[in-house]
């Protein structure tokens, strides 16, 4: 519990106001990856091997972005940093100790962006739903991993429709994760899905 407060109370002021409501969920995903290493070790190590293999086969490597970057737990982002000239790390919320991690590693050419990419808002306002379309304006990309972000997407945009949404809008879950499979595949670079496939 004291370990919790203080990660949220070291968070909280490198963490723009808008993404501020989110910093309990990241450590409460934090707190359970602590005690649940045990049974994620071989889904991690599975993912990180996947990446490094991809990593292994790139002959162009100027940038990198990691979508839904969270603990860095599943993404070999040392190897990463070290093949790309950048690498771009995304997530709502980017945790104290993930952000000493990098700095304690000496990654500089490691950056942190806040985002939204579940599309929630958009699918929400009826709005057309292309999370992914800001990837288009990054420079000399050539790899995004979406890293176990997919079923989170669902996972959130559930638990916000059950907390303030309207009522008959659950047909915009499967739309979510469409539009972020779309926004992959549309992409001009190698692309890596890490996603779970069941949920207990």
């Amino acid at each position: 519990m004291i370990s919790e407060a203080l990660q949220y109370a070291a968070t909280y002021p490198a963490t723009e106001a808008g993404f501020r409501p989110f910093i309990r969920s990241s450590v409460s995903l934090w707190s359970r990856a602590n005690r649940c290493s045990r049974e994620w070790a071989e889904h991690e190590a599975n993912c990180l091997a996947f990446v490094a293999d991809m990593l292994g086969r790139m002959k162009r490597r100027r940038t990198a972005v990691v979508l839904g970057s969270g603990l860095l737990r599943d993404v070999p982002v040392e190897e990463m940093a070290k093949a790309f000239d950048t690498v771009v790390l995304v997530d709502l919320v980017h945790l104290a100790s993930v952000r000493f991690r990098l700095k304690a590693k000496r990654l500089r050419d490691v950056r942190l962006i806040s985002r939204d990419l579940s599309g929630f808002d958009a699918a929400l306002a009826g709005h057309e739903v292309e999370p992914l379309a800001f990837l288009r304006q990054v420079p000399y990309l050539n790899l995004v991993v979406s890293a176990n972000l997919l079923s989170q997407v669902g996972v959130g945009a559930e638990r916000r429709l059950k907390q303030d949404g309207p009522t008959g809008k659950a047909d915009i879950l499967p739309q979510l994760i469409r539009a972020h499979l779309n926004g992959l595949a549309a992409l001009p670079c190698s692309t890596v899905l890490l996603t779970d496939t069941g949920f207990r």
